[in-house]
């Protein structure tokens, strides 16, 4: 998830908390996930520690302990924002996501298809909302929770196609081929078959989300009536108004 950082927000006051080191301690933990947001994308812990003005074994140890909450997250590239602050932020989304889940079982009832959304979570593509169309029998299940590598799929060319400069570049050798995201952000969606599942196809267009930042919204199928043209044009509406709800 990535936060909403207004234009003109103060950092936390960095003197030393007069109420004791675990005050100190909690103030650390917080502008530890500021200094993140406002990275837009992985940091070092040696630049985190810079950011906090803290020794490295510090911010070490504050790291270790919001990964423990799965509020970050690390990996070669460093440390960035972990998927579970999207829990925390359910009660406060918790209207705007209903009515993103509704959307997307709107249109997975229209196409009769299996319709999620997906986003980045480090070098992976991992599907946080998924619907299954009613009334069909045999259906494609993608679980919330499920991932696979950005550089596969339609779902990841249109999550990547959807990540801002800093964002992109944050994610340098994991990135897809340039000519392919180029692709897909000039005629606004992305396809794909066998390259994650063999045997199903998928459509995926890119979208920016308040609560996750680049997205997809994607179906993924065995057999269509439709054309790619129309799944992706069907797609994109109902991108366009989740957009306008978030």
């Amino acid at each position: 998830m990535k936060p909403i950082v207004r234009k003109g927000h103060s950092r936390v006051n960095r003197q030393r908390d007069p109420d004791g080191s675990r005050a100190q301690t909690l103030s650390r933990g917080i502008r530890c996930l500021e200094e993140l947001a406002a990275a837009h994308g992985p940091l070092t812990i040696a630049k985190l520690a810079a950011g906090l003005d803290v020794h490295r074994s510090i911010a070490y140890r504050i790291v270790r302990t919001l990964e423990d909450h799965h509020l970050v997250r690390r990996d070669a590239d460093g440390v960035a924002l972990g998927l579970g602050l999207i829990e925390l932020a359910r009660s406060v989304t918790r209207g705007w996501e209903d009515n993103v889940r509704t959307a997307v079982r709107s249109l997975a009832d229209e196409l009769m298809m299996t319709t999620y959304i997906a986003v980045r979570d480090g070098s992976d593509c991992v599907v946080v909302i998924s619907e299954e169309p009613r009334g069909r029998d045999a259906v494609v299940t993608y679980h919330p929770g499920y991932r696979h590598s950005l550089k596969a799929g339609a779902d990841g060319a249109a999550v990547q196609a959807a990540l801002l400069p800093d964002e992109r570049k944050a994610l340098g050798a994991q990135m897809v081929e340039t000519a392919r995201i180029r692709t897909v952000a000039a005629r606004g969606y992305a396809n794909s078959t066998g390259e994650v599942i063999p045997g199903l196809s998928a459509v995926a267009v890119p979208m920016r989300l308040r609560a996750w930042g680049a997205a997809a919204l994607a179906v993924v199928f065995v057999g269509s009536k439709f054309s790619v043209a129309e799944l992706a044009r069907r797609l994109s509406s109902a991108a366009a108004k989740i957009q306008r709800a978030a």
